[in-house]
């Protein structure tokens, strides 16, 4: 896609109908105009490839591919700095491990909310933010409330500044022990809630100022 904005006029000139692709990798540049596209054209859209593409800003729109079910596999770009509300909330079927770039610094409320058929989250080194400290509800704004296939041992970065509201609200596959960075300075409401599978012991970071109701339910 040379241009951001043309992504179905590129489909189009190649001859293929943007209605039947079900794999697609891209490169070059996109905004949230293709991002549409993909999410109301595409039908069967099932494996998505954004290594080597650049998105305007550095950044996933909001709902950029919220509710897209027939999305199962998703590769997120080289260069990102943020991935905005509800970018891929109810994505129920996109399944498999989700690797997050270096350099990605926030993710935003509900991005991956109800994506219940994760198994794994890889954090890069320079994520500061997971969702918001205050919003609405936990298990509404969650980042990956109710990812509840997730099976893994959770591992934040130790850049961490702020695990959000609901931002692993019932995800009970999380498993062992849970540690905090140093660097962490709030934990929102029922952040934790519901992640019956952690274990251990736990200890609170000198950073911290605030904990918020439920954040450990």
């Amino acid at each position: 896609v040379p241009k951001a904005g043309t992504l179905e006029e590129c489909i189009a000139a190649s001859g293929k109908d943007l209605t039947k692709i079900r794999n697609l990798k891209l490169t070059g540049q996109i905004n949230y105009a293709d991002f549409a596209v993909m999410k109301g054209k595409m039908t069967y859209l099932t494996a998505l490839n954004l290594k080597e593409v650049r998105i305007v800003n550095d950044y996933i729109p909001a709902s950029a591919l919220e509710g897209k079910e027939s999305l199962t596999f998703l590769v997120l770009p080289d260069r990102l700095l943020s991935i905005g509300d509800a970018a891929f909330c109810d994505c129920t079927s996109l399944s498999g491990n989700i690797s997050f770039p270096e350099g990605l610094v926030s993710i935003e409320k509900a991005a991956f909310r109800n994506c219940k058929n994760l198994a794994s989250l890889n954090f890069p080194t320079t994520l500061t933010r997971i969702g918001k400290e205050l919003g609405y509800i936990g298990y509404w704004d969650g980042v990956f409330a109710h990812c509840n296939g997730l099976c893994c041992e959770l591992v934040l970065p130790e850049n961490m500044e702020v695990i959000g509201m609901g931002s692993f609200y019932n995800c009970p596959g999380l498993y062992g022990q849970l540690h905090l960075p140093e660097s962490l300075t709030a934990i929102g409401s029922d952040a934790f809630g519901g992640c019956t599978g952690l274990t251990g012991s736990l200890k609170i970071p000198q950073a911290i100022c605030t904990i918020h109701e439920g954040a450990f339910d």
